[in-house]
Formats: C-alpha cells, sequence, structure tokens
C-alpha cells in the first residue's frame, strides 16, 4: 500500500532575464543570480535547504562534469545533495518531478529546484542540438532535432488545413504578454508587425520561433502544511504531476492502443500520445479536468504549442489554431497560455524551461502578473517537452 502523500507548496521563485547571450557570465553566474532571487522570495537561508536539483543540457555543453558538488558549493546549501539532470528541454521538468517527490514523501522538507543554460560554453549550437538528439537514428543521416519540429509544424498544417496565421497570430500574442514581463527578450523591444510574423521566408520564420538565450531559474518548495509560516506571498501547491518518456526516434512513437487513447495510427505527428498520458494523470492526482485549468504554459515551437495544448485535452483535434486566431489563448480568453511570453518573445533557455513554466504558474496564481494577470486563475498547468514530444512533463498548480 502506497503511504499517504504530503501536499506541496511553491514558496519563493527567481528568474534571470531570458533570451540573450552573456558572453561576460558563466553558468554559475547565472545559477547564482537565479537562487539568490529565489531565496530573497521566499525569505529563506540558503542554509535551510536540505536538497536540490539542476537541470542542464549535459557535460559536454559546459565542459564541467560532475556538477552536483559544485552547485552546491556556489549556492551556500552544502552539505545538501545535488541531482544533476540532463533531460533535453525536460531537464528542468524532470528536476521538479524528482523535487516533488522528495517532499511528498517526506524525505525533505526543504527542497531548491533548478536549471540553466549555457549556449557559448563552449560547444557550437550545432552541435548541441546533436547531443540533444538519438544520434544513431537520426542525427547522422542527416534528420536534426530542429528538423523535427518542421515536420510537426507541417503536419498540422497539412491536417487541419491552416495557412501560417495561426503560427504568426502566437508569436503576435507572446509578444503581447512580453511587452508586459520585464524578465522578458522582447520587453523593450519595438512591437512585432503582422506583416514581418506571417511572412513565408526565413526572416518571418525566425519570429515565429524559439528565441534561444542564455538563462537560469530556481524555486523553492516545501511541505503543504509548512507553506504559511513563509507570510511573503500567497501559497501556491503542486496538486498534480507527471513526467513520461517515449523514443525520440519518430518512428518508436507508438500508439497506446490498450490504455485508450485517441486513434491515431503511430507516425502521427500532430498528437502526442505520452502528453495525453502525462496530462490524464496529473489531472487525476489533482482532481481536475481540463475544463478546470485556467491557465497553461507550453512548449512553443509554432505548431509544437497547439499540439500540446490539444494532446492536454484543452482543444479539441485541430482546434487550438482556430482558438489562437479568435483570441481563447490570450490574456482574457478561455485559456490563456505562455503567460510570460514563451519561447518566441519571453525567449528560451533549454533547461531552465520547466523551472521558469512553474515560476510563471505561481506569479499568475499569486496574482502578481501585472498587465499579463489572468483574471480570477486557480489552477495553471505547466507541460514541457523534450526532443520532438520524447518526453512530456505536467505539473497542475493551484493556490487553493
Amino acid at each position: 500500500m502506497r503511504r499517504p502523500l504530503r501536499e506541496v507548496a511553491v514558496v519563493g521563485v527567481g528568474i534571470t532575464p531570458h533570451g540573450r547571450v552573456h558572453l561576460e557570465k558563466g553558468w554559475k553566474d547565472l545559477l547564482l543570480e537565479a537562487a539568490a532571487e529565489c531565496f530573497a522570495d521566499a525569505g529563506i537561508n540558503p542554509r535551510e535547504v536540505e536538497a536540490a536539483t539542476v537541470g542542464y543540457q549535459g557535460e559536454i555543453a559546459i565542459e564541467t562534469g560532475g556538477i552536483g558538488p559544485i552547485v552546491s558549493d556556489l549556492l551556500g546549501i552544502s552539505p545538501a545533495p545535488v541531482a544533476q539532470i540532463s533531460a533535453n528541454c525536460c531537464s528542468s521538468s524532470m528536476g521538479l518531478t524528482a523535487a516533488f517527490g522528495w517532499v511528498a514523501s517526506g524525505l525533505y522538507d526543504t527542497v531548491l529546484v533548478t536549471g540553466f543554460e549555457k549556449l557559448t560554453d563552449p560547444i557550437h549550437r550545432f552541435e548541441l542540438i546533436n547531443v540533444s538528439f538519438d544520434t544513431d537514428y537520426d542525427y547522422m543521416l542527416g534528420f536534426s532535432h530542429a528538423d523535427g519540429f518542421s515536420l510537426v509544424n507541417e503536419a498540422y498544417r497539412r491536417r487541419y488545413h491552416y495557412t501560417l496565421e495561426p503560427y504568426a497570430k502566437w508569436a503576435m500574442q507572446c509578444d503581447w504578454y512580453a511587452k508586459r514581463n520585464s524578465k522578458a527578450m522582447a520587453y523593450k523591444l519595438p512591437p512585432l508587425a503582422w506583416e514581418d510574423v506571417i511572412a513565408g521566408t526565413p526572416a518571418g520564420e525566425n519570429l515565429r520561433e524559439s528565441a534561444g538565450g542564455e538563462a537560469a531559474a530556481a524555486i523553492v518548495l516545501v511541505p503543504g502544511d509548512q507553506a504559511r509560516r513563509f507570510q511573503r506571498h500567497k501559497p501556491v501547491y503542486i496538486r498534480g504531476i507527471s513526467f513520461k518518456n517515449t523514443s525520440h526516434y519518430l518512428g518508436h512513437h507508438v500508439h497506446y492502443q490498450d490504455r485508450g487513447l485517441p486513434g491515431n495510427d503511430a507516425n502521427d505527428l500532430t498528437f502526442s500520445q505520452i502528453m495525453h498520458i502525462a496530462a490524464r494523470e496529473a489531472y487525476r492526482m489533482a482532481g481536475i479536468t481540463p475544463e478546470q485549468v485556467d491557465l497553461a504554459q507550453v512548449y512553443d515551437r509554432q505548431a509544437a504549442g497547439l499540439v500540446a495544448l490539444e494532446s492536454m485535452g484543452l482543444f479539441g483535434r485541430g482546434e487550438a489554431g482556430r482558438a489562437v486566431m479568435e483570441g481563447e489563448t490570450g490574456v482574457t480568453g478561455r485559456c490563456p497560455t505562455c503567460t510570460d511570453g514563451g519561447n518566441v518573445r519571453f525567449g528560451f533557455a533549454s533547461g531552465a524551461k520547466g523551472v521558469a513554466q512553474a515560476a510563471e504558474c505561481v506569479i499568475q496564481l499569486r496574482g502578481e502578473a501585472g498587465e499579463r494577470q489572468v483574471p480570477n486563475a486557480r489552477y495553471a498547468v505547466a507541460s514541457n517537452t523534450g526532443g520532438v514530444f520524447s518526453q512530456a512533463s505536467i505539473a497542475v498548480f493551484s493556490n487553493e
């Protein structure tokens, strides 16, 4: 028989500015900046941290191995253990899942969850893509991680007969959110022009894609019954969480007929079976239905965000594109999405992505998002993916 789980609350968040390259800073500088902001937000001393996780792209990306002890010393939390996790863009999402388990099980009371990205230390961007996919099957045959998302874009458009309009509308929506988020790369940039974003040119595609950069993020978890002692903010709880895997190789994405999932063929790129499984599990754990979700953060790389919304049950098959065009993912819509500005205009830092999503959910549920605040939000969902829907993470947050 399983032991009852304790409630888990988020009591501190820290995010560095995203979408920028920091030649003057190393990964340690970014991580320390995010953690320091998180500690201040929670009102705790680093010595109170009993354990931590750190998500990143892997040792080859920073030419440093065994970074757990380095992080423990750097952040002043020794002798606390630090689990180092490399799971592509899902690295810190996987860290969040592990940290949730530590607190919920009673193993630790105060756990720090962190993640960072440092593209310029020291390998080339294309080599970073190489180490994030299944090189035996894909990269060595001329097929990269980015190519996988391009296939998703085209598959979604062709299956549901869309033009580039929903992708362009998504970018415009992200720009609106980002202009109201001081941590976003587009915060002080000129507003996007529709004619530029809708253009079927490399420049137009670039505006609709993820804005890569170097950044870090952090959150602190504690047992729910201790959250009230942190009086600086309204407590936010993790009510449901799930993490799932399948093959990196797109040809191995399988049809889980025995799990009663929607009937797609094995290679349908317009729906993620593992995202669907993870969402269903997290909703069940939280005791809610998709209809109760007030806002969502998703991994958005053109159609990837639409596929995630549909796989999570927030919109029907093929309906997310129309929902975006009709404003249903805007701040006053049915399901405001990527309210920090998303990968497209907030900025994208792979190793920090999951924690940054969690932090935005917390900020929204505290009612501290300013002009981009979703009215009367009670439930927020963070959904992340690694590879091309090879990994799927779902976390349900609530202020109740």
